[in-house]
């Protein structure tokens, strides 16, 4: 564990996304010192109580954010193939002209293919969205 990454972690805004936040600590409470680390994606669900696919999807955002980002995987060939977590560097240093990415509010998921467009959950969530339709 990393106090220092830890801490960063913490202080991270996030712009309201808690959950995001959460697991970036959790990522964080996994890291050894030079920011590396490896829990599996069972691990981070069972930790901050989301579903796998949920983690999968936070994952993403946060390497879209350039908060984290693939990092040395020969930290993992001692695991059996198929079996290897992703091994993740906590707040990378940016790569030459590379700007920071500001957190959206973008939810849900697209699929995007040739033959038929773009598919799936998308939507915007602005503030608070009635409950049922009558408010």
């Amino acid at each position: 564990m990393s106090i220092e990454l830890v801490a960063k972690a913490k202080k991270t805004r996030l712009h309201g996304d808690s959950t995001a936040k959460l697991l970036l600590i959790v990522l964080a409470d996994y890291a050894n010192d030079e920011g590396m680390a490896w829990p599996s994606v069972k691990t981070m669900a069972e930790e901050t109580e989301k579903s796998e696919r949920s983690i999968q999807l936070l994952l993403r955002k946060l390497e879209q954010m350039r908060l984290i980002r693939k990092g040395d995987q020969k930290l993992v060939a001692k695991y059996a193939k198929g079996r290897r977590p992703v091994v993740y560097k906590l707040f990378p240093k940016a790569k030459k002209g590379e700007t920071p990415v500001e957190a959206t509010v973008e939810r849900g998921e697209t699929h995007c293919t040739p033959e038929t467009g773009c598919t799936g959950e998308t939507h915007f969530t602005r503030g608070v969205q009635p409950a049922s339709p009558h408010g």
